[in-house]
């Protein structure tokens, strides 16, 4: 599994719409892209690229596990013998 973070730049075409451009690796690259165009969006983006199908299901069940914890208050977690 990989897991790529990068931002997304999109330009504004003039009107209602804003079509995708570039990737940038860095915080600072996106931020100099849009200190130069105002009305350009930059948006971060993560990529989770998976190796095969047993890493993705994993993968998609650690995040319903962490999903369902973040719902469980503190005293339920004690109940159940959660130690996060």
């Amino acid at each position: 599994m990989k897991i790529i973070e990068c931002w997304d730049i999109q330009v504004w075409d003039g009107g209602d719409r804003h079509y995708h451009k570039h990737y940038v690796a860095t915080k600072e690259a996106a931020d100099a892209w849009k200190a130069k165009h105002q009305f350009d969006n930059v948006s971060k983006l993560r990529l989770v690229i998976f190796d095969n199908m047993d890493e993705l299901n994993d993968y998609d069940l650690g995040e319903a596990r962490k999903r369902a914890l973040a719902k469980l208050t503190a005293e339920e977690k004690i109940a159940l013998g959660i130690n996060d």
